[in-house]
């Protein structure tokens, strides 16, 4: 088994979609292949375009492989399941055509859980 050193579009601040102030997603992989690094994950959901033939190209052109895409979605709120869900379908979709195999899925900052964070005795009752 062989591992590969990876990096992820955090590294360059970008922690959502909306940010004006993102660098484009073709930087980051250059940047990427510049700092040393033979991969990426991809970031927030839609940071990286969801078309496999694109990300494909870029990825072979700079050298690069993807090792892991991310769901960073509020999942402890259940109104959002239904779009949570269309996101990983489409998500999982996307990694398949690109032929990774992993994702990474965290629960995305929220008021109460940072409140309570490293107390479960002061977490709310679920």
């Amino acid at each position: 088994m062989s591992y590969i050193l990876a990096c992820a579009p955090c590294c360059w601040g970008v922690e959502s979609t909306d940010n004006p102030h993102n660098p484009d997603w073709i930087t980051v992989l250059s940047e990427t292949r510049k700092a040393g690094y033979f991969g990426t994950e991809l970031g927030p959901f839609g940071f990286f375009p969801l078309d496999a033939d694109m990300i494909n190209t870029a990825l072979y052109l700079k050298e690069l492989e993807v090792c892991a895409g991310t769901l960073f979605e509020p999942l402890s709120e259940p109104h959002a399941y239904q779009e949570i869900i269309h996101k990983t379908k489409r998500l999982c979709g996307l990694l398949e055509q690109i032929g990774c195999e992993r994702l990474v899925v965290i629960d995305c900052v929220n008021d109460i859980r940072s409140q309570c964070a490293g107390n479960s005795a002061l977490a709310p009752p679920r």
